[in-house]
């Protein structure tokens, strides 16, 4: 009966220390999740001919919220660019994107930096 015991209090303690440990990557993805939605809708517009940089506020914020997380998770951070992903660069051409205007260079910037080009380049083909 203490074995039983012992092993789930162990595999609780391995649960607990995992989900800890990737709480911050998790995050990183779902704010790359983001950045991509909205990468995508900026390119939706530039096709349908709206003016895309309507949306300069959540460029700003989103590539602040990624320069906040290389900065307060600098472990995650660094896991995040070990697997090839730079938040870093992503979140400064989204503050730069939101600033001088220069969508498309910005925009494949982003999509380079978050690897969003190999999962679907379309949303950056779009506006050119």
């Amino acid at each position: 009966m203490e074995g039983i015991g012992v092993e789930l209090m162990l595999f609780g303690s391995i649960w607990l220390v995992w989900n800890l440990v990737t709480r911050n990557l998790r995050a990183f993805f779902d704010l790359r999740l983001r950045v991509r939605r909205h990468l995508d809708r900026m390119a939706d517009r530039a096709r349908s001919g709206a003016e895309p940089m309507a949306a300069t506020a959540i460029s700003r914020e989103l590539g602040f919220e990624l320069l906040r997380f290389a900065d307060r998770s600098p472990l995650s951070a660094r896991v995040a660019r070990h697997l090839g992903y730079d938040a870093v660069k992503a979140g400064d051409q989204l503050v730069s994107l939101a600033q001088d205007g220069q969508l498309v260079f910005h925009c494949r910037s982003v999509a380079q930096a978050l690897r969003l080009q190999e999962e679907d380049a379309s949303h950056v083909h779009g506006m050119d």
